[in-house]
């Protein structure tokens, strides 16, 4: 799953906003199983990656985010 996530660029689609596109290495990186966003300096959860749609999960919000690969 992870070159899934880390090979694509990614559009915002729905929830939390946090920049778009977002493109790995440039904007962000994959730690595990967390996604840290450099300019923001959050860390979301990865639900999953399926379909085109990468899902990230933010906790302190107790919502989660949709982005799709473009």
């Amino acid at each position: 799953m992870d070159d899934r996530i880390v090979n694509n660029n990614w559009s915002f689609e729905r929830g939390h906003y946090i920049q778009d596109p977002i493109h790995f290495g440039q904007h962000c990186e994959l730690r595990g199983n967390k996604v840290y966003f450099f300019k923001t300096k959050e860390e979301l959860s990865v639900l999953g990656c399926y379909f085109g749609q990468l899902i990230l999960y933010d906790k302190k919000m107790n919502d989660w985010t949709r982005y799709s690969e473009l």
